[in-house]
């Protein structure tokens, strides 16, 4: 099995952001997205170049690595594909802003309705006017949140995504791309580069959520995973329930309440993942025990220190 690339088809990133930084190459892979392969004469009338001798200089520097060329036709790499699908995801480019606005969903916490939402960084906040939120806002160390107190959640979201869509749209287009990401992550595949996650628990040792939430941790639980790259920057604190997705018996569990794991985003969905227990049998080595509650039944799973489920059992819940 191959692990890596021969070192001569190796392309320095120096060296790749310096082909990829001039506008007729970028013009020249937008066109390859749309319409591919193309001959050379169409390829330069689609990018809008009269200069036969300057188009053919541009395209040369992407031939080889970025674009192919092949029964006299040109094509995109597979790097070519990955650049412009990051040019028209809108990641390296727009930074589009939605203000909080109202949307007719209710709080999965309190039940208050509206809640509200706002987009800025490529995060979709969520939030609840009336009660404190899942998550707190910035204490001393705790991690950089980019939200105030009344915060349920945030999800993401790439700025191509908020494009045409009503606030309501947005909400939902980011929770079933926020749960596709968190299902590959749960896997302990990285949703952005496709690497190996380093996953970790994290326990706030002095857990006290009798109002609502810590006051150490700013969070309503105690125990979360933390999933690190061990290639590219993706690193992230999740609720619990996140890293739970891949295992089978609690996605068993969700279809027979009628959740659908591959899109969890309803209010009966919200009520199971964020109503559940947790119960810390030992933190050194950590021993938790997570129970979740459907309208029939209810699932607890047992995780050790490793984060690895050692025991699932379910029971009837009592009318």
């Amino acid at each position: 099995m191959t692990t890596g690339s021969d070192s001569s088809d190796v392309l320095p990133p120096e060296e790749a952001f310096d082909i990829l930084g001039n506008g007729t190459r970028i013009r020249i892979l937008e066109a390859l997205a749309e319409d591919a392969p193309q001959r050379f004469t169409d390829l330069r009338r689609n990018v809008g170049v009269d200069d036969s001798g300057r188009f053919n200089y541009h395209l040369n520097q992407l031939v080889g690595h970025f674009v192919d060329r092949r029964d006299g036709g040109y094509r995109l790499s597979q790097p070519g594909r990955r650049v412009i699908q990051a040019v028209l995801s809108g990641a390296v480019t727009d930074s589009p802003e939605l203000e909080r606005t109202p949307i007719d969903w209710s709080c999965h916490l309190c039940g208050t309705e509206p809640i509200e939402i706002e987009y800025t960084d490529e995060q979709v906040g969520v939030y609840c006017s009336h009660c404190d939120g899942v998550y707190g806002g910035d204490d001393g160390d705790a991690p950089v949140r980019p939200a105030d107190r009344q915060r349920l959640y945030y999800m993401h979201l790439p700025p191509a995504g908020v494009t045409g869509r009503s606030p309501e749209e947005v909400f939902l287009a980011a929770s079933r791309w926020t749960n596709a990401e968190a299902t590959t992550a749960a896997s302990g595949i990285c949703p952005r580069c496709s690497a190996r996650l380093v996953e970790s628990a994290v326990v706030c040792r002095n857990h006290s959520a009798e109002s609502g939430r810590c006051d150490h941790c700013n969070n309503r639980f105690a125990v979360a995973a933390r999933l690190r790259c061990t290639n590219c920057v993706f690193d992230i604190e999740v609720m619990y329930p996140n890293k739970l997705q891949s295992n089978v018996e609690f996605r068993e569990f969700l279809i027979d309440e009628g959740i659908n794991p591959l899109h969890p985003q309803s209010e009966a969905a919200l009520d199971v993942f964020h109503h559940y227990e947790e119960e810390i049998e030992s933190v050194d080595p950590l021993e938790v025990t997570f129970t979740f509650f459907g309208e029939e039944e209810s699932i607890s799973l047992t995780v050790d220190d490793a984060l690895t489920v050692v025991d699932v059992e379910r029971r009837e819940v009592p009318e």
